[in-house]
């Protein structure tokens, strides 16, 4: 089964708006670690196990991670069928929002103002990355 060339574009804009996600989730990651952290990174404050476990070795440790995840995920949602890597691309992209929301709201005390103004700015993204550039008026395509 192959996929037209909009479909393939739509797929590419999500996973830079996945990258972009990732990459604030991870800003606020660092961003948001006690004072103590940079001293001594097993005071790590880090809810996710699998984050916690680089995050506690190291801002270095934990960036080189995150590159590794990040590349992985943008070439996965690349190789699998279509349909599969949509999947994975909302799910990292929900997921991480929630992530990078939830620091807005508790680290910086942003409330749920925070979040919901986070999720308007990635609404518009993704409207941006699904949405394909307007017909011309006359040719019969809507």
């Amino acid at each position: 089964m192959s996929v037209d060339r909009t479909t393939d574009s739509i797929a590419k804009r999500l996973s830079w708006a996945m990258v972009g996600v990732v990459l604030f989730d991870d800003a606020n990651t660092l961003l948001g670690q006690p004072a103590t952290y940079w001293h001594h990174p097993e005071t790590a404050d880090e809810f996710n196990r699998l984050t916690h476990f680089f995050i506690v070795r190291g801002p270095w440790v934990f960036c080189i991670y995150q590159l590794f995840y990040i590349a992985a995920a943008f070439v996965l949602s690349r190789l699998v069928p279509h349909r599969a890597g949509l999947i994975i691309l909302f799910g990292l992209i929900l997921g991480h929002f929630d992530g990078g929301s939830s620091w807005l709201a508790h680290r910086w005390h942003l409330g749920t103002q925070g979040m919901v103004f986070y999720a308007i700015i990635l609404a518009a993204v993704l409207a941006l990355a699904v949405s394909t550039s307007p017909s011309r008026p006359g040719t019969g395509r809507g």
